[in-house]
């Protein structure tokens, strides 16, 4: 298994999605601010050209009071369908420049030069393809902005642990352009705009709750989400993705349509990217950092089956088959204590002492570390073989304290005393001595060898504190 994918990537950080997170934060801002230009343009322009329209209706209605007998009501009801002003007037022309710079500003726009609409005849808005993939990018409304990234974020974050990088882009863009056509399509000729990165954020989501059906979603450091347990025992990490999903999409579709409620960006957009991580599964392009507990329970059962085949076997006679098994197991599953042991034992039987020495030193530190019950009993074997002096200065020391508190203070000593010895320099020797020192004077009353190990504890360790020797 390659080192990458036993690792993972979760411990790495997410950069292509705080780099896509920091891209629709400027461009949002240089749009948001675009967008205000244009409102106010429009605003002014908008005003004057309502004060000729009523300047006009009262120097009429001045002029020729019985054809303008109408409420005032009625007057701005009638400016407001642009049915007063006329070629002939005197003012417009003034009136005409006014709505031109109205109507370059509303083209002019972010919502209507970027936001991708369907093709409507006379309407110089109409389908621009090129907007299929700037939309994602135009969000003209920070509530609209911030669900987006919070989507993008968690999916992006666990995508990218498991995805190539070009890949997770890929997948991005042609979510949301997919989205966008499908949205265009799907709904009838009008004045709605499509834009934001609704559907693209929802093309990592549906890729995520595929890629991660059975490895554990992180929505931040150490904040995983819970699983759901299917009918046979079947665990479906990645379920609680749809509500967050559904929850944060639902109001992007909301606000990334104008006007009205349009709801295929974020469907197509999940549905394209679930068909993708499908697709990428079946051609087995991703890097999942597959979930440690599922990883060592397979490694488990794997060194299981390997040991049942090996002493099969032993009990036939194969040794030499026995022992490339034993050795398939331990390279799959380095810490399996059971394989180090029967090697062992295969190498001491065979005659290579080196090679026993070896796998009995891999099984017992592989006990001191992860299984602290079996260290003894494997210690009791090595020192039957005279193998004890090989053991390193950290695991001689753990067994010692082992052999101490189990009480067998007699072992422990020549432990520790075979560490002093044998490792002049090891960091903690001071202690090995401050412990022999204890056994002697406390559990074997014989004070004159403890004087001398407390003498020797000064002479070669003089900052090491004394109260601790003491035991104080």
């Amino acid at each position: 298994m390659p080192e990458a994918l036993k690792k993972g990537r979760s411990l790495g950080r997410p950069y292509i999605t705080l780099i896509l997170i920091s891209l629709h934060i400027v461009v949002s801002g240089v749009v948001l601010y675009l967008k205000s230009r244009a409102e106010a343009e429009m605003a002014y322009r908008h005003r004057e050209m309502r004060a000729i329209e009523e300047r006009h209706v009262y120097r009429l209605a001045w002029e020729d009071p019985e054809t303008f007998r109408l409420p005032l009501d009625s007057l701005r009801s009638a400016i407001a369908r642009g049915r007063v002003i006329q070629e002939k007037d005197p003012d417009f022309l003034l009136w005409l420049s006014h709505y031109q710079h109205y109507q370059s500003a509303r083209e002019s726009s972010p919502e209507c030069r970027w936001g991708l609409r369907r093709k409507v005849a006379e309407n110089t808005n109409s389908f621009r393809p090129e907007n299929l993939l700037i939309h994602i990018f135009v969000h003209l409304d920070l509530w609209q902005l911030l669900l987006n990234l919070v989507l993008i974020w968690i999916a992006g974050s666990n995508l990218e642990r498991g995805w190539p990088a070009h890949l997770y882009i890929l997948a991005y863009l042609l979510s949301g352009m997919f989205s966008g056509l499908i949205s265009v399509l799907a709904v009838r000729p009008g004045p709605g705009m499509l834009y934001g990165a609704t559907g693209a954020a929802s093309g990592l989501m549906g890729a995520l709750v595929i890629s991660y059906f059975a490895v554990p979603v992180e929505l931040g450091p150490g904040w995983k989400l819970p699983y759901l347990t299917l009918p046979g025992g079947l665990k479906w990490k990645s379920f609680w993705l749809l509500p967050i999903w559904a929850v944060l999409a639902g109001p992007g579709a909301v606000l990334g349509w104008r006007p009205g409620l349009n709801l295929w960006p974020p469907f197509s957009g999940f549905v394209f990217g679930s068909a993708l991580a499908l697709a990428v599964k079946f051609l087995r392009w991703e890097r999942l950092p597959l979930d440690p507990e599922m990883i060592s329970r397979r490694l488990k059962l794997r060194a299981a089956a390997g040991l049942r085949k090996a002493h099969q076997l032993l009990d036939a006679g194969e040794e030499f088959a026995a022992k490339a098994v034993l050795q398939q197991v331990i390279n799959q599953e380095p810490r399996n204590i059971d394989a180090a042991l029967s090697l062992a034992r295969l190498a001491e039987a065979g005659g290579d002492q080196e090679e026993a020495i070896r796998f009995y030193l891999r099984a017992i530190e592989e006990a001191v570390d992860h299984e602290p019950q079996r260290a003894l009993p494997l210690f009791s074997e090595i020192k039957e073989h005279n193998y004890e002096s090989r053991l390193s200065q950290r695991t001689m020391y753990t067994i010692a304290g082992m052999l101490e508190s189990d009480g067998q203070h007699q072992e422990a000593a020549v432990l520790y005393h075979l560490l002093v010895v044998q490792f002049p320099q090891a960091m903690v020797r001071p202690k090995a001595l401050s412990r022999l020192y204890r056994i002697y004077r406390d559990v074997f009353g014989d004070q004159d060898r403890a004087q001398r190990v407390r003498e020797q504890l000064q002479q070669e360790h003089p900052d090491f504190p004394l109260d601790e020797a003491e035991g104080k």
